[in-house]
């Protein structure tokens, strides 16, 4: 029976087309670039909660932030009923996307992108990122970024069973603050391939469950 499968949620308070559609709408609001700089190269951003913006959450890093913050999002899976984000590869980042999934769950909120800087290379932008990391510990922040629980490569493959019932909408890899080096999310069954901007086209191919690093990270 379906009530002793621990794999099958709880019909959706939302659904995914419903957060495709509201972040179209709203990223302006939720994404706000504050670098005074020209947006070229690699972006370094926080995010943080709506109600509170200088209590910075993640400190991350992407070529394209609008498309990152899409990814953040879906990649939380807003849509199922469950406790845990099950779905997500890297055991430090489940405290992150449990975050997302809670500021939703109270009052329907997003979490706040915030661009900071723009640099012309990828080493400028890791080591600007540590800086930033450091810097905002230093303020109090609780944040995030947790690279040194990093499990071994080892540990990376989720069994088969759950391959199976990867929830359908999720995105494909955080690929914030280390992108080369940093876990991603489980591939899902739907892929969602979102441009710069915003715009996502759903597409109904089935790609491979693991990308490349250089591919999910857009060559950064």
């Amino acid at each position: 029976m379906d009530g002793d499968n621990p794999l099958c949620e709880p019909r959706p308070v939302v659904t995914p087309a419903e957060i495709t559609r509201r972040l179209r709408r709203e990223v302006g609001v939720l994404v706000c670039d504050d670098s005074q700089r020209p947006p070229e190269g690699i972006a370094l951003y926080t995010l943080s909660d709506p109600r509170d913006v200088r209590a910075v959450r993640y400190v991350g890093q992407s070529r394209a932030p609008a498309r990152r913050y899409g990814q953040h999002v879906r990649a939380a899976c807003l849509w199922l009923c469950v406790p845990t984000p099950w779905w997500v590869r890297r055991p430090h980042l489940v405290p992150l996307y449990t975050w997302i999934r809670a500021l939703h769950e109270d009052g329907a909120r997003l979490p706040f992108m915030l661009v900071t800087h723009w640099v012309p290379a990828l080493e400028q932008a890791r080591a600007l990122e540590q800086s930033l990391i450091a810097a905002h510990r230093a303020a109090g922040c609780a944040l995030f970024n947790c690279e040194a629980l990093r499990p071994p490569r080892s540990a990376r493959r989720r069994p088969a069973r759950l391959q199976r019932h990867l929830p359908a909408g999720a995105d494909v890899g955080e690929l914030g603050a280390e992108e080369e080096n940093h876990g991603r999310v489980v591939h899902p069954h739907d892929h969602h391939d979102e441009r710069a901007g915003g715009t996502v086209r759903r597409t109904d191919r089935r790609p491979p469950e693991v990308q490349t690093d250089q591919r999910l990270a857009d060559g950064e």
